[in-house]
């Protein structure tokens, strides 16, 4: 009968193991999940994320990006500001208040709106002759611009629409 228990507490050693659960090393455990089983003073029960290493507790300091989450806290390992962005999107990952890179649109005639084939993707604009608003549809003319003024009839569609304005003549033809 000894050796019947042997036998069975050898095999279930391993299998014990593989699943991440250990056999009980003193009296003072109820269960596996009140054990501290790397004696840092925390359980799996207390929020215990990794019971084998005793550097990796709630509260413990959080070394950033090196893909192990210290503190317990499940949150990502590479987004440092907790705002939703990884490192790689983020502009600053130590200020939430700093988001993800930006479109930025050349503007050649700096009118204010760039042309949508020029987009760039960065933090900041590289110079003063990039902005934040694409939509020109001619960036060669400061004049034209989504929302500028319309001279009607002089072959130039000065508000980004599509068409040049033209005039109604007093007998209600357009003028074209």
């Amino acid at each position: 009968m000894q050796r019947f228990f042997s036998t069975t507490f050898a095999l279930l050693l391993p299998l014990l193991a593989a699943c991440g659960e250990k056999p009980v090393i003193d009296e003072t455990c109820e269960d596996f999940g009140t054990c501290d089983f790397d004696e840092d003073g925390w359980a799996a029960i207390d929020g215990d994320c990794n019971d084998d290493n005793p550097d990796i507790f709630p509260g413990a300091e959080e070394f950033w990006y090196d893909g192990v989450d210290q503190d317990c806290s499940g949150t990502s390992d590479y987004d440092a500001d907790e705002d939703g962005l990884e490192d790689e999107y983020d502009c600053d990952d130590f200020d939430a208040g700093v988001g993800e890179e930006l479109d930025w649109y050349f503007d050649g005639d700096a009118d204010g709106y760039g042309e949508d084939g020029s987009v760039i993707w960065a933090c900041e604009a590289p110079n003063s002759q990039w902005v934040e608003v694409g939509l020109d549809c001619d960036d060669s003319d400061s004049d034209a611009f989504p929302g500028a003024p319309e001279v009607n009839d002089d072959g130039v569609d000065q508000n980004c629409d599509g068409v040049d304005s033209t005039t109604t003549s007093p007998s209600g033809d357009d003028k074209k």
